[in-house]
C-alpha cells in the first residue's frame, strides 16, 4: 500500500477554488502527463466547497512516519497499534486507479508518485495561482508499506 502523509511545513495552502479553475488545472495536468492519477489530483486540489483534503490532513510527525514504515516492513520493534492509528487518522491511501499502468504498489511506485506530485501536479496548480503542495515536496511524505 502507498500512503501520503502531510508533514509540518510553513506552506499556506489555497482555500476553496471555483470549479472552473479546478477544471483548468486538471485539464492542463492531463495534457502534460502520461500517467493520470485522478484520485491523487482530487486529494490535493481544493474545490469550490472546501480546502483540499491534503491541506486538512493532520500533520504526521517524523516519529509517527518512522513507526508506520517500520511496522510496514515487519519490524518487531514497531508499535502496530500506533501505526494503524496513524494511518487511519493521518494518511491518504493511494487508490489502485492512481498507481499507473501496473496498478501495483511498490517502493518504486511510491517514489514515482512523490516525483509526479512535485514535478507535475504542484507546478500545474501553481500556474493557476493555487498551492496544493510545496514544490520541493518538503511538506509531504509518500511511503510504501508491504501490508
Amino acid at each position: 500500500m502507498i500512503l501520503i502523509f502531510r508533514k509540518a511545513a510553513e506552506v499556506e495552502y489555497g482555500g476553496k477554488v471555483k470549479k472552473a479553475l479546478a477544471d483548468e488545472v486538471t485539464a492542463d495536468l492531463a495534457e502534460a502527463v502520461r500517467v493520470q492519477r485522478p484520485e491523487v489530483v482530487e486529494f490535493f486540489l481544493p474545490t469550490g466547497r472546501r480546502q483540499s483534503l491534503f491541506a486538512k490532513l493532520p500533520e504526521a510527525t517524523e516519529g509517527e512516519r518512522a513507526n508506520v514504515s517500520a511496522w510496514g516492513a515487519g519490524h518487531k520493534s514497531a508499535d502496530a497499534k500506533a501505526a494503524k492509528a496513524t494511518i487511519k487518522a493521518k494518511a491518504f491511501k493511494v487508490p489502485t486507479g492512481s498507481l499507473g499502468r501496473g496498478g501495483t504498489a511498490t517502493p518504486s511506485q511510491a517514489q514515482s508518485i512523490l516525483l509526479w506530485i512535485k514535478t507535475r501536479l504542484a507546478p500545474a496548480a501553481a500556474e493557476h495561482g493555487v498551492t496544493v503542495a510545496a514544490e520541493d515536496g518538503t511538506d509531504l511524505s509518500v511511503l510504501f508499506i508491504d501490508r
